[in-house]
């Protein structure tokens, strides 16, 4: 069976802010945030924005427990830009790896039923923001996806990611190195696999500890 190809809903909508010190990229998001940008129509609970379904502990739990602050509201729209200025005034921003894609099965948000068919053109991304420092893989795939378009781009010469999460590793590109992490996916569905919202907490922590410490230090204010 075939099912529609899906473009991305946020990284043309949402483009990255000049300054930008730490980018988060993932995957793709639920197939329902596409069709949300159509009808206007979300799900309780919901947030039309990079981590924003209600299963996501990204908004919900992590960030909340490292910084102290909270991004709920009244309305989804409240909370969308409480998360944009979060992010604008920290310089940090998110920019999925998966541009055009398909799902093995229809309505799944598994990351292991994506199917890319054209990746963001991540060269362009680290070229036209060149305060870019640290880039944050949320998952396995968005890590392995990245760097096998790096790999294609001669950015990097090879593209094997091993060993436990959270892992880092530096990138030299034209003259400035890049630190690239890998972390758990903030989905809720990762408790599956056995880890809990704490370990996903303490492993965030240590990453953005060191990818942006003045947010860690944030929740002693």
């Amino acid at each position: 069976m075939s099912y529609p190809v899906e473009g991305h809903p946020f990284n043309a909508r949402y483009p990255i802010p000049p300054k930008t010190r730490v980018l988060i990229v993932g995957t793709a998001p639920p197939e329902r945030f596409s069709r949300v940008l159509n009808s206007g129509e979300e799900l309780l609970g919901d947030v039309s924005f990079y981590y924003g379904s209600r299963d996501n502990e990204l908004w919900l739990k992590i960030l909340p427990a490292i910084t102290g602050f909270r991004f709920d509201g009244p309305t989804s729209e409240i909370k969308r830009q409480k998360m944009i200025d979060f992010l604008v005034i920290r310089r940090i921003w998110m920019h999925d790896i998966f541009e055009k894609y398909v799902r093995a099965r229809l309505g799944s948000a598994l990351d292991s039923d994506l199917r890319l068919l054209k990746p963001s053109d991540f060269k362009s991304v680290l070229r036209g923001h060149r305060t870019i420092d640290h880039v944050i893989f949320t998952g396995g795939l968005a890590e392995r996806e990245t760097c096998r378009y790096m790999v294609r781009e001669r950015v990097i010469k090879v593209s094997n990611v091993l060993g436990r999460m959270p892992r880092s590793r530096t990138l030299e590109l034209e003259g400035r190195s890049i630190r690239l992490h890998a972390v758990p996916s903030p989905s809720a569905m990762t408790r599956r696999s056995g880890m809990t919202v704490k370990q996903k907490i303490s492993i965030y922590r240590q990453v953005l500890n060191e990818a942006c410490p003045d947010l860690c230090d944030e929740i002693a204010l």
